[in-house]
């Protein structure tokens, strides 16, 4: 019997009831990510037994993954001074570079390697607290 000489007596029933209208998704969205956060989403949706759509707008929509409002701000500053820090230990390093070739300045002295390496902690500290690392 051929599909079009099917009756609706003639197919099967059973199975899952139609969608409602307002229930199919049908409003496409689009996102860029590297090769390995898009393994990485693919393996925990595959965990989750979600299709990555389906984790995408889990994760997105769930109050408990619902970012702080300042959290932008408060990751800017921290990277604001993790920069900063970085460029203390650069400017240490070429001055220590600078002292053995010439001879001429003196080294960086080792209360202001430790003072670099202190705030290097104390902000790394805050980082992890502040993102829960």
């Amino acid at each position: 019997m051929t599909k079009e000489a099917m009756t609706t007596d003639d197919k099967k029933t059973g199975g899952r009831p139609p969608k409602a209208a307002s229930d199919k998704a049908t409003a496409p969205l689009s996102a860029h990510a590297t090769e390995s956060a898009a393994a990485a989403i693919r393996q925990r949706a595959a965990d989750a037994e979600l299709t990555v759509s389906q984790f995408l707008i889990a994760c997105a929509l769930s109050p408990e993954r619902t970012p702080d409002p300042d959290a932008r701000a408060r990751q800017e500053r921290a990277l604001f001074h993790i920069r900063k820090i970085g460029t203390n230990a650069n400017t240490l390093a070429r001055a220590w570079h600078s002292s053995r070739r010439s001879g001429n300045e003196p080294p960086p002295t080792e209360s202001e390697i430790d003072k670099a390496a202190r705030e290097l902690r104390e902000t790394l500290k805050a980082f992890r607290e502040a993102y829960q690392f």
